[in-house]
Formats: structure tokens, sequence, C-alpha cells
């Protein structure tokens, strides 16, 4: 704020607006979905120990299939950091198109992709778990105060999903970065590239502690909601 001001905190809104809508639109319909089915095929019913791997298996192909859509928008606020000549998200991304086409799009999507899907299946499925245990053995607690009861186990489950899936997140940091790299050469200079590659690989990844803050409050607002 001091440096840019307080719109640099809305920087590339559209961006992640745009992106947000079609992510969480195919994440919320396709979860329910598969695991309404999977019980149905899998005969998963009651307490079964098979509803905890119900849960992952659901959240972790939903994650997959949402993060598909949001991708694209993903690499197009990797190139707006670098350019900022283009006029938008769309003219972003039809001239990343036009140059490096479809593949460029989807350039390090894998790691991020298995980042995420693991992050947020570690996440909904103990979270639903839990909640379950707490419908079944404290009814009479839960019902009526059920924030306070998903608020920690929310917060909890972010976290575990946050430990088991960060050193992934840290491929998937170092790979966003550096495939904005084609465009950079486009106006930095060889020592200026040397001095961006190192904040990149070292400065870069100690941001992820801020990303973990994220991914908690994001834990308890998405879980809660839900309820």
């Amino acid at each position: 704020i001091a440096k840019d001001g307080a719109t640099a905190l809305v920087r590339g809104m559209s961006v992640t607006y745009y992106g947000s809508i079609f992510y969480g639109g195919s994440y919320f319909f396709t979860y329910p979905y598969f695991k309404m089915k999977g019980a149905e095929l899998f005969k998963v019913n009651g307490d079964s120990p098979a509803k905890s791997l119900l849960y992952f298996t659901s959240g972790f192909l939903s994650e997959y299939i949402a993060l598909l859509l949001y991708f694209p928008f993903e690499t197009a606020s990797a190139v707006l950091d670098w350019l900022a000549h283009y006029n938008g998200v769309c003219d972003g991304l039809i001239d990343v198109l036009r140059k490096d086409g479809v593949k460029f799009i989807y350039q390090g999507y894998f790691w991020y992709a298995l980042h995420y899907s693991i992050n947020y299946s570690v996440q909904i499925a103990f979270f639903e778990t839990m909640v379950q245990k707490y419908k079944n053995q404290y009814p009479t607690q839960f019902y009526g105060n059920e924030f306070a009861f998903i608020a920690p186990t929310a917060f909890t489950c972010g976290m575990i999903g946050s430990a088991i899936s960060n050193p992934i997140e840290v491929i998937a940091f170092v790979n966003r970065q550096t495939q904005a790299h084609p465009y950079r050469k486009y106006w930095l200079s060889p020592t200026a590239l040397k001095i961006d590659d190192e904040r990149i690989g070292c400065e870069g990844v100690l941001s992820l502690n801020a990303k973990r803050v994220c991914i908690f409050a994001d834990s308890l607002y998405w879980q809660g909601i839900q309820r």
C-alpha cells in the first residue's frame, strides 16, 4: 500500500473474479454429484469408513475438473504480471493463445492441480467425517451451535491439508512464476532477468507463509457456508 497505493490490492481482480465463477460453479455442482453417485455405486451407507474415502475421491475429482476451467485465468494472471499493455483478461488470453497456443495456457497445470486437489480433498474428507461424527455423537450440542463446531474443525482441516500438500505447492509456485519467462524477455534486460530468477526461487517461496493464512480463512468460509 505504501509503495503502490490501496488500488494495488485489487490489481488483477477481474482475472480472479471470472476464474472463480467458473471454478466455483463447476466444483459445487460436481462434488455433490460424485458423492451421491459414488455412494450409490459402491453401496456406501451409514458410518462406513469408506465414506471418508468417498469424500476424498469426490473432492479430488471435482477439484481437478474445476481447475481445468480456472487455470487459463491463472496463466493470464502470471502473464499480466509482466506485460501491462493488455486491455483485459480476454485480450491477454487471446494474445497468449495466438502466440503460444493451448499448450502454453496449461503449462504447469499438473503440479498446480495436484497441489490444490490434494489440499482441498484432504480438507473435505476430514471435515465431512468430523461433522458427521459430531451429528451422531453430540446431536444436542451440535444443532443450534453449529458454528462452534465448524470453525475449529474447518481451521484444523485447513492446517492438515496445507501441511500435506505444501511440498507440491512449492513446485507449483515456482512453475507458475517461471511460465511467464517467455514474456519477460520483451522488456527485461539479461541482468534484470537473472535478478528476477533469484527472487522467484528464494523470496517468492517465502511468500507461501501468507498463502497458508489465506487457505485457513478460505477453509473456514467455504466449509462453513455449506452448513
